[in-house]
């Protein structure tokens, strides 16, 4: 038992101190890149981590429940997570951007939105959001890259 104890306190240990690094993140990149990666085993931790890279954002733990209970909620009707893609970068100006991706599940995808401020030196998430409905989407896409 007590070796059950230590194992999961070294455990916690090592994903705060892995988590502590993520935060000073100079790329759009390295926030997405560490998201995903702490995404992949566990998703709160990752939503966690994408809100803790705005220090503003601690302040509203509230907002940060609140996606994390919705995402879960969504999430356990969709079942196996799969993966990610980039699905589209738009620069709004040298230190705002919004990257937007496809994350797959068993039963349909996902879009997530970042939203990412550089307001000095160092990228924040400044919103996040995730959107199930994909065809409004894609639909919405297609209007605007008709040809004339």
């Amino acid at each position: 038992m007590r070796k059950v104890i230590t194992i999961l306190c070294i455990s916690i240990l090592l994903l705060l101190a892995s988590e502590s690094k993520l935060l000073a993140q100079s790329s759009t990149k390295e926030i997405t890149d560490a998201f995903f990666a702490v995404y992949a085993k566990f998703p709160p931790k990752a939503i966690e981590y994408a809100f803790a890279t705005n220090k503003w954002m601690l302040k509203k733990p509230e907002v940060v429940t609140n996606v994390k209970t919705q995402l879960k909620t969504l999430t356990d009707m969709l079942g196996e997570y799969s993966g990610f893609e980039p699905m589209e970068e738009n620069t709004v100006s040298p230190s705002l951007k919004e990257v937007k991706f496809l994350v797959k599940y068993e039963r349909e995808p996902l879009q997530f939105t970042f939203l990412l401020y550089k307001p000095k030196d160092k990228w924040m998430v400044e919103n996040f959001s995730f959107n199930e409905n994909l065809d409004k989407e894609i639909e919405g896409g297609t209007k605007t890259r008709q040809p004339k």
